[in-house]
């Protein structure tokens, strides 16, 4: 057992030895039986007077016959009284009628309740007991009472439990249990250290609330059923409030702190900065890339004020001035490569966003969104366009195809008429041949005839 002072119980243990004492010189005026000093009288009263007037009376009683203090009391009494005051009497001791073996005994050092053994300076045993149909266990208890003069209020009432499996301190008063310990919790489930310093599962807690646990977690729970919001957790500092997180394999940290200018910050330990930050406007600023299934960016125009008219054409005038390189960001891994104007170019131009450092991905997509709409009237101009040169292509081509078919016509006409012209050239040559072949014979004939003439 740890080693204890023993002068926690010696009071009682004084007071109990110091009746005893007090006892033994009244007895020897008692009749004699045997070896024991008997008292054999009536409601036996022995009174300790002391002469002196300004010290305190003592009164040694059984049953009625303590009328020294408050009157008659059934049991064993010591009742004191102070000399020229009797607003001080009292009574201090009593042992009622009925009180159990070993209700109260010293042994040694220590003292029992219930018990002939005491195991510890203050020794508290609770024996089972039996209530039909059933063995009960016992429970031992300790009871604070303080008194409540005032109207209107009940006494303050304490009950420090200990029975089989539960120890426990019970506000009797309010029939509450605020506090309990079941007898399978571990050794050092809870340790008050130095100063205001409490351990859970650790003698040496290094902070306020230290928990150290192969199995730590920490369940926050609220069983009240209303639907409205609750705070849950809140951690304040006058100063600079922040909490940690620690891998203790690897020693890595995070850290999450409210700034003095009201920003929250996200931070790992040691990088100098801080990796990601809130600001009370709702403004987040990270260092590295957010990667998302899908970014939802405000746009209704109930959140929107003080419009004003675009023209498309200055738009697609200052797009054909900005440059869009390609690049990557000073630091990352040299394929993480992207294409974009940068953020100065685009606020000389278009004078969009707060500063010349940023671009806001609607102001992007809204001028994307533009260029598209002044080249989709350009292709609807280009399409009627198209249109019309089809429909005077066609026009042309028909009278084209009218021209040509009559053309044809003609071709055929000609050609026609040129095998008539054909065939009468090759009768008349037919006929200029036989005409010179026949030349001869004309003659002839016309010789014939002069001389027939």
């Amino acid at each position: 057992m740890k080693q204890k002072q023993q002068q926690t119980k010696k009071p009682l243990a004084l007071i109990i030895s110091t009746i005893m004492l007090c006892s033994v010189p009244l007895l020897s005026h008692a009749e004699s039986q045997t070896d024991d000093e008997i008292i054999n009288t009536p409601n036996p009263d022995i009174v300790l007077n002391d002469t002196n007037s300004t010290e305190t009376d003592w009164e040694i009683c059984v049953d009625d016959g303590c009328n020294y203090v408050d009157g008659p009391n059934e049991g064993f009494n010591i009742n004191m009284r102070d000399a020229g005051n009797a607003n001080t009497d009292r009574r201090p001791f009593t042992i009622e009628t009925g009180t159990r073996t070993d209700a109260l005994r010293l042994k040694g050092n220590n003292i029992g309740m219930g018990t002939a053994t005491p195991a510890e300076e203050l020794h508290i045993f609770s024996p089972s007991f039996f209530s039909f149909p059933v063995l009960l266990s016992g429970n031992a208890a300790i009871r604070l009472e303080s008194q409540n003069i005032f109207v209107g209020g009940g006494n303050g009432v304490w009950d420090i439990n200990g029975g089989v499996g539960l120890f426990s301190v019970e506000n009797a008063a309010g029939s509450k249990t605020p506090f309990k310990v079941s007898g399978g919790a571990d050794t050092n489930s809870l340790f008050l250290g130095s100063g205001t310093k409490v351990g859970i599962g650790t003698t040496s807690p290094a902070t306020t609330l230290h928990v150290r646990k192969t199995d730590a977690k920490l369940t926050v729970e609220d069983t009240n059923n209303a639907t409205a919001s609750a705070k849950l957790i809140e951690l304040k500092k006058a100063g600079i409030p922040a909490f940690t997180l620690t891998n203790s394999t690897n020693g890595s940290s995070w850290d999450f702190t409210q700034r003095t200018n009201g920003n929250f910050t996200l931070s790992k330990a040691a990088s100098g900065g801080f990796e990601m930050q809130i600001t009370p406007t709702g403004d987040v600023l990270a260092r590295g890339d957010v990667f998302a299934r899908g970014i939802m960016l405000t746009s209704s125009r109930a959140a929107k004020t003080d419009f004003s008219e675009i023209k498309t054409s200055d738009v697609m005038k200052k797009l054909a001035q900005i440059n869009v390189e390609e690049w990557r960001y000073k630091g990352a891994d040299k394929k993480d490569r992207h294409i974009s104007p940068m953020a100065e170019d685009f606020y000389s131009l278009f004078q969009l966003g707060p500063d010349n450092k940023h671009i806001n991905p609607n102001d992007l997509a809204s001028v994307a969104i533009i260029a598209a709409k002044a080249l989709q009237s350009q292709s609807v101009l280009i399409k009627a366009e198209n249109v019309a040169l089809k429909k005077q292509l066609e026009e042309k081509t028909l009278a084209l195809q009218i021209s040509n078919r009559k053309l044809d016509d003609k071709t055929t006409s000609l050609k026609a008429s040129n095998d008539k012209l054909q065939e009468r050239l090759v009768s008349l040559e037919k006929l200029v041949t036989n005409l010179a072949s026949g030349e001869g014979y004309l003659q002839g004939n016309a010789k014939k005839v002069a001389l027939n003439q």
